[in-house]
C-alpha cells in the first residue's frame, strides 16, 4: 500500500515515528480477530484531515488501493 500512496502523491511511510507492531492497535487487533478480518491503522496530518477536499481524495485513492488489493 506504501508504495501505491506515493504513486497517487502522497508522503507515505510505513511504522514512523512508530510502529504498530508495539501494542498502539490493540483495540483494532482484538475487534478485528472477534470478526476474522484484518486492523489497518493509518495516520495523516490534522491540518490536512479538514479540508473536505483533501480529505474526500485520500478517500477514494485509500478504497481504489484497497479494492486493488482485494479488500
Amino acid at each position: 500500500m506504501n508504495q501505491a500512496l506515493v504513486d497517487a502523491g502522497y508522503k507515505a511511510r510505513p511504522n514512523e515515528p512508530w510502529s504498530g507492531k508495539q501494542g498502539f492497535m490493540y483495540s483494532a487487533d482484538m475487534h478485528a480477530k472477534a470478526h476474522n478480518a484484518e486492523a489497518l491503522m493509518i495516520e495523516a496530518r490534522q491540518d490536512l484531515l479538514v479540508q473536505d477536499a483533501w480529505r474526500a481524495q485520500l478517500v477514494q485513492h485509500l478504497a481504489k488501493i484497497l479494492k486493488g488489493a482485494g479488500y
